[in-house]
């Protein structure tokens, strides 16, 4: 609502809306780089910022110490920063690309972010750079308008810049290579395209974007190291709200953007004009991810290269054994040194680093909770640690006793957390992400504007009131006692949730959410458990430090860099261990703390240099961090060798037997226990079901059969829970003797119903014995009776030599027989099979269909997606025919075949005829 009082007349409003259009043309020139970047090498560039900071600290250097104009640095600015671009690509994402780790490439582009911005500490200082403006901020007077000539510049450079992008990627060679790779890579590498110069080209190119960009701004905004953060973030909300990869899109995002900056500024309060931005960038992601121009992204599955398997992170020697193994004592050993050490040598200083190395373990083992065992990759936690602070210094300063506040501040964050990350979750990789900073960056914004709450940007003092009461002391050595308890506490939590089924859980979720539905895993649920106990924890945390600090402000307790380093240190240590991020700021902290106490001001930024380098080089040669190279250099050759050969010994359930088709009259079928009622599913204009209708018994095995695209997989959707139909109903008969109509796949799972994928879900970073214990845990709670049924399963279905071997490694024929395994363990009435034995030799698919029938005679009633009709005619006592969405017949599998409306369905109306 407009002010009144401002007395906001037309020209007042005009004025407004030029500033925003300006200023939008000021982002759309920082925007494009990054979205031509997205939009082909799909990488999110966290550095994109860093690359403008580096243009504009180089054409300062020109206009400083030669005495050029500013925009003369364009002839050495641009191919400067194509060079930088181009071998980013090639040195540091193109190496991760083989593995599509999304997430690694999240964090390289981190780091090399967090190295940029220290390493211009280091050279430039902290002092600001003005670039001479040669009459850039000269105003011009469009009648009662003004406008800088800067500005004008900027705004005409954006326009031909996305021009010149345009044309270039419709009009010429390269450009249709280009267009070809970004609409599908596979397609163009058979046409001959080289994808990888194309990829090297694109980041090149969206380097130079940004080096013009640097050209054309820094006359007109004083030069620092930081300036990049708060252009990059802007960019980020204009390429989401224009559509990742669209350039029109980021240039039409950037002048609402624009627009929304400044009249939210002049009729909000310039203040909160930030959160406005910020907010609107979350409402996009959340409800329009593709944003206005954009197309649908499918980042649903990332590779989970830089985690590792749950048994990897524990001493194998000491698993079950009531003794601990060498890895845990050694681990015991590191965590008494971080108390005794500094008492024994009684030192402020070395006190004081050892408790920063138990704070940051502390809170980067609460964060490794969300980000290494969930894989929600959040980059804003410091929101819930400022929650803490800030709670713990209000209270205090009430005369509350932190030791109090502190849960107080614990149960704050852990609800923010879970409001906050509810609407996120269906948000994957880079764009969970950006959400995650987003909601930081609005806690700053609101911390610096609720001034009288917070103490605004100069911060709030706590009152000093020694003793243990109050948590402050004039000795080190009390608050040592404290946050090294605290990270005991931490480390108890984290290694109990990942030794249970919520870790097992959270895990399975990480690795394939579909596969984790289908055993029943409330994902939302276990996802939200995570995030509250995490977020709790940091809080806690931030409640201590600030006590320890007595001092707090918004830039420090809401800061990205403190996020990142949280997360940094569990990444460099192994990401979903328990000793991981205790290692990480164990190597790290002590190096930075000394350099910055020894070297003084000659070593601002050292600290975060030196982060920042060793996270681009655990990404690309460590990527399960210190803990994977620990475990890859202690394991036994021999342990390697008998995996080896557990892998190729012949997996068999029972011998293979002469193959019949089941008697009409076959005992052991009972009554319905399924019920699908004209079920009707329509895409946009295609009809993929019509009236779909059939009934499942107790013990009986239904075959569907159909031509490719017949329907089927869409109706294992449906019949499962994944899919709502539009029309129809499906209804399962429970443990009561009554038929109910579950909603979702974890209540189609609560009535007994199990199903596997045509195309194979395993849990990559898990073991075999991991992967069936997922599917174990739904019927037994503690981990030691769900891994006894997980071995029983494992051996009843022939995967007995291969528990201890990661699924990523197995063969297709392993890895389907791994997925019947899983459903197995939850002991369903129900199994449905989509495709098992597609892809696999006739001797194996003899053994699976003894295997099938094995299960049948359990007591499981069975129905079969299946192409191998020997498999339809030997197991199905009924079988259905899909064509086209529509049942076209059902009956005995010997009558069925011989049907001329399925000869017809699969073999064409003229063969039908021809043979009729």
């Amino acid at each position: 609502m407009c002010c009144p009082a401002r007395g906001a007349d037309m020209t007042t409003f005009l004025q407004i809306l030029l500033n925003g259009l300006m200023l939008g043309g000021l982002f759309a020139i920082v925007a494009v780089g990054l979205t031509l970047i997205f939009g082909i090498v799909k990488v999110v560039n966290f550095a994109h910022g860093e690359f403008l900071m580096a243009g504009m600290f180089v054409t300062w250097l020109i206009t400083t110490k030669l005495g050029l104009h500013p925009y003369a640095a364009v002839i050495i600015v641009l191919p400067a920063m194509f060079i930088l671009g181009a071998l980013t690509q090639r040195l540091l994402i193109q190496p991760l690309m083989a593995s599509d780790d999304g997430h690694a490439q999240i964090f390289a582009t981190v780091g090399l972010s967090t190295a940029m911005i220290n390493l211009a500490l280091l050279i430039f200082g902290a002092d600001i750079a003005n670039t001479p403006n040669f009459g850039l901020r000269t105003p011009i007077e469009i009648g009662p308008l003004r406008v800088l000539t800067g500005q004008v510049f900027i705004f005409l450079g954006a326009i031909v810049l996305v021009v010149a992008l345009q044309l270039f990627l419709k009009n010429s060679q390269t450009g249709h290579a280009i267009r070809a790779v970004a609409q599908h890579r596979s397609a163009a590498e058979l046409m001959g395209v080289n994808v990888s110069r194309i990829y090297i080209l694109c980041f090149g190119l969206g380097a130079a974007c940004v080096g013009l960009a640097a050209v054309l701004i820094a006359p007109l905004y004083p030069t620092s190291s930081n300036i990049g953060t708060y252009f990059v973030l802007t960019a980020f909300v204009v390429v989401v709200l224009g559509g990742l990869g669209s350039i029109p899109g980021a240039f039409v995002g950037a002048l609402i953007i624009g627009v929304i900056d400044t009249m939210s500024g002049y009729y909000i309060g310039s203040d909160l004009r930030e959160a406005v931005v910020f907010g609107i960038f979350l409402l996009i992601l959340i409800l329009k991810p593709s944003g206005l121009f954009g197309k649908q992204l499918n980042l649903s599955h990332l590779s989970s290269g830089i985690f590792m398997s749950i048994s990897d992170t524990i001493d194998r020697a000491g698993m079950n054994k009531s003794r601990l193994g060498k890895g845990q004592i050694a681990f015991c050993v590191l965590l008494a040194s971080l108390l005794l050490l500094p008492l024994a040598i009684n030192n402020a200083f070395v006190s004081h680093i050892f408790i920063t190395i138990c704070l940051f373990a502390a809170l980067s083992t609460a964060w490794n909770i969300v980000g290494g065992f969930a894989g929600q990759m959040s980059l804003g936690h410091a929101v819930f640690y400022g929650i803490g602070g800030y709670t713990g210094v209000i209270l205090f300063n009430m005369g509350i006793s932190p030791w109090f506040s502190m849960f107080i501040g614990a149960f704050i964050a852990a609800l923010v957390g879970m409001v906050i990350s509810y609407p996120c979750f269906r948000l994957k990789g880079p764009f969970y992400s950006l959400a995650s900073i987003a909601f930081l960056e609005v806690f700053r914004v609101l911390a610096l504007h609720f001034g009288w709450l917070t103490g605004g940007a100069t911060g709030l003092m706590i009152q000093l009131k020694l003793g243990w009461v109050w948590m402050v002391f004039r000795e080190r050595w009390p608050s040592l006692l404290i946050v090294f308890g605290m990270l005991l506490v931490t480390l108890a939590i984290t290694w109990a949730v990942r030794r249970s089924r919520l870790g097992f859980y959270l895990v399975a979720t990480r690795e394939r959410e579909s596969a984790a539905r289908a055993a029943g895993v409330r994902t939302v649920r276990v996802r939200l458990i995570a995030v509250a106990i995490s977020s709790a924890l940091c809080a806690m945390l931030g409640t201590f430090h600030a006590m320890y600090l007595t001092f707090i402000e918004p830039a420090a307790m809401f800061s990205l860099a403190f996020s990142i380093q949280i997360a940094m240190f569990a990444l460099i240590g192994g990401l979903g261990t328990v000793a991981g991020p205790l290692l990480g700021a164990v190597l790290l902290v002590p190096i930075t703390e000394w350099a910055r106490a020894s070297l003084g001001a000659s070593a601002l930024g050292l600290h975060g240099f030196v982060y920042g380098l060793v996270l681009i080089l655990v990404v690309l040669f460590m990527p399960n961090g210190i803990m994977g190279a620990i475990n890859r250099f202690v394991r036994k050759p021999q342990d390697s060798e008998e995996t080896a050969t557990a892998r190729t010994e012949p997996i068999a359930a029972v011998p293979a037997r002469a193959i019949k088709a089941p008697s009409p009259d076959r005992a052991g079928i009972g009554q319905d226990i399924l019920r699908v009622q004209n079920l009707n599913k329509h895409f946009g204009g295609l009809h993929v079901t019509r009236n779909v209708s059939f009934t499942l018994r107790e013990g009986e095995v239904l075959g569907l059969i159909g031509p490719n695209g017949a329907g089927k997989t869409t109706l294992f959707n449906m019949i499962s829970g994944f899919l709502a139909p539009d029309e129809g109903t499906v209804n399962l008969c429970g443990a009561d003797g009554q038929f109910h109509a579950p909603k979702n796949p974890a209540d189609f799972a609560a009535l007994g119903l199990g199903r596997t994928f045509q195309i194979v879900q395993p849990f990559a970073a898990m073991t075999v014995e991991e992967n069936i214990m997922v599917g174990a845990f739904y019927r037994h709670h503690h981990e030691k009776d769900a891994r006894e049924a997980a071995r029983e399963t494992a051996w009843r279905m022939g995967l007995g030599p291969l528990l201890g071997a990661e699924a990523r490694g197995l063969t297709i024929g392993g890895l389907k027989r791994l997925e019947v395994a899983r459903v197995m363990a939850m002991e369903p009435r129900i199994l449905l099979l989509d495709e098992v034995m597609a892809g696999i030799n006739q001797t194996d698919v003899r053994r699976a269909i003894d295997l099938m029938l094995s299960i049948r005679d359990s007591g499981v009633s069975i129905i079969a997606i299946e192409h191998v009709m020997q498999a339809v005619m030997s197991l199905s006592d009924r079988v259905i025919v899909l064509a086209s969405g529509e049942v076209i017949a059902q009956g005995r599998p010997q009558d069925v075949v011989r049907d001329p409306q399925v000869v017809e369905a699969y073999l064409g109306k003229e063969f039908a005829h021809a043979h009729a």
